[in-house]
């Protein structure tokens, strides 16, 4: 069970500790969850720090972020075992309907890994690529046209995913998709 203390201060958060994992590791969720977590904003800052005071080896992980107009820097960081992870991102509003990306993320005993990508959406196409230094890629595209949503996406292992979705009305929505893995579904949604 989580509790939450918010006011003035900022936000304290507990984990008793009944195995629910409430509280993420900042940096990656498949590290150690955390007991205590305190989150606040400092001026254009939010901060926030995560401690599982059980652990010796990765007990620890903070995030921070910023934004000062286009452009919006996030900061994450954890120990582990390994040794000490962080990364870095950036992203920059070149225009409404365009926005360049850029991060740097090194996990504890591994390699660097530096990705750059782009972002764009405009008359119900949307377009996004990246790109990393370990060879790494994908690319999404979708398009939207009188409630209809069509989705692809596809990646350096050829691997791919596309989807069809359209919302019926009256919360109820029809979603199918078909991948590289020669799976397809087909099914109805609804939300009330």
């Amino acid at each position: 069970m989580v509790t939450q203390i918010s006011g003035a201060f900022g936000s304290l958060t507990f984990d008793a500790g009944d195995g629910s994992g409430g509280i993420d590791n900042l940096y990656d969720d498949d590290l150690t969850a955390a007991d205590v977590s305190y989150s606040t904003t400092l001026g254009g800052l939010a901060l926030t720090i995560a401690v599982d005071a059980q652990s010796a080896d990765d007990g620890l992980s903070i995030s921070a972020g910023y934004s000062t107009g286009a452009m919006a820097f996030t900061l994450a960081t954890s120990d582990s075992a390994a040794g000490t992870s962080a990364s870095l991102a950036l992203s920059y509003a070149v225009t409404d309907s365009i926005t360049l990306t850029g991060k740097t993320d090194q996990a504890g005993g591994a390699e660097s890994v530096q990705t750059i990508g782009v972002k764009t959406a405009m008359n119900g196409i949307s377009v996004s690529a990246s790109s990393a230094n370990d060879s790494t890629w994908d690319v999404d595209l979708g398009y939207t046209l009188a409630g209809v949503a069509l989705t692809y996406g596809t990646d350096e292992t050829d691997g791919w995913d596309a989807t069809a979705s359209y919302a019926l009305g009256g919360g109820a929505s029809f979603k199918a998709g078909m991948n590289d893995e020669d799976s397809a579904y087909a099914g109805l949604s609804f939300s009330f």
